[in-house]
């Protein structure tokens, strides 16, 4: 089955474009990735591309990503407090985090150098516009855990600011 190709908004496409991607770019995607699964458009159409830069954002810092199709430990810790298989779909922030997509589209970051895992946005393009361009994400709590830290800031069981799946 062929994949629909994944289209970027207006918003951040020029930075698509200057990665290299245009709308007949269609590249191989493995088979850990489920056919109907919005990671496999997304894949399909930005493997291999960096896009965008690190630095100064809208709220906070803007992040490149690396988009690759590979495993990640990540999706194993939070499908099931998800409730929603999620797909690493590439490399965030100089790879220093990775960006995963869920089965209902919903797209989440997780640090790869201190125990952080957030929400980026409730559908694919809001949540990979929103890391491109730097907007701020909302904290997600393990059931383990009691307080995360995210943007310097510590977030409690019970803040309002924390993304509740």
């Amino acid at each position: 089955m062929q994949d629909k190709t994944a289209s970027p908004p207006l918003s951040i496409r020029s930075l698509f474009e200057r990665a290299g991607w245009s709308p007949a770019r269609q590249v191989q995607v493995s088979a850990r990735v489920p056919i109907g699964h919005p990671a496999r458009a997304i894949l399909c159409s930005f493997t291999g591309l960096r896009v965008g830069e690190s630095g100064p954002g809208v709220d906070c810092a803007a992040s490149d990503i690396a988009f690759r199709d590979e495993d990640s430990e990540f999706e194993t810790e939070w499908s099931p407090h998800l409730g929603s298989q999620l797909i690493c779909v590439g490399g965030l922030h100089n790879e220093h985090g990775e960006l995963f997509i869920d089965s209902r589209g919903r797209v989440f970051g997780a640090s790869l150098i201190h125990d952080a895992f957030w929400f980026e946005g409730a559908d694919v393009w809001t949540g990979i516009e929103g890391a491109l361009l730097g907007r701020r994400s909302r904290p997600v709590l393990h059931p383990t855990q009691d307080a995360v830290t995210l943007y310097g800031e510590r977030y409690a069981r019970g803040d309002p600011r924390i993304y509740l799946p």
